[in-house]
Order: C-alpha cells, then sequence, then structure tokens
C-alpha cells in the first residue's frame, strides 16, 4: 500500500513540477488560463 501511494504522491509532484516549469517559461498564457 506504502508503495502505491508513494508512486501516486511522485506523479502528483512530477505533474506540480512540470506546471511551474511551464509558468516560469510562459507566464503571460498562465495567467490567460487561470
Amino acid at each position: 500500500a506504502w508503495a502505491v501511494w508513494f508512486a501516486r504522491f511522485q506523479k502528483i509532484f512530477t505533474g506540480l513540477n512540470a506546471c511551474v516549469r511551464y509558468m516560469k517559461l510562459h507566464p503571460l498564457q498562465s495567467l490567460m488560463y487561470l
């Protein structure tokens, strides 16, 4: 059960990391999507 939770958390963390990186690269486009 712990491995499943960790994998899920890792996937969410990777998604958040991608979002932050995208917002740094395209701040104006990110603001338009909000």
